[in-house]
């Protein structure tokens, strides 16, 4: 299967409240603040940028869904463009 490009994130998780906001779709999807800033930073206003990060593309909810995507989380970030 062909997988589009895309850039991977590693970040230090916070032990703090969910305070910061990105929108998915047009809904509003809570994360970490330090998650906020790097998704904002990171953003073009001249060309998507298709993104995996952890917090965002793993139901926090879902333990088994957790433990398979950790598992692979080494082949994500080596078949991404870019660890950032």
């Amino acid at each position: 299967d062909l997988v589009p490009s895309y850039y991977a994130i590693s970040y230090r998780w916070e032990k703090t409240s969910k305070s910061g906001k990105i929108f998915i779709n047009g809904q509003e999807f809570p994360v970490y603040p330090n998650v906020e800033s790097i998704l904002k930073d990171m953003r073009s206003p001249f060309r998507p940028l298709l993104v995996w990060i952890d917090q965002v593309c793993i139901n926090q909810e879902d333990r088994a869904e957790q433990a398979k995507q950790v598992a692979m989380m080494g082949e994500i970030y080596k078949n991404s463009l870019r660890v950032i």
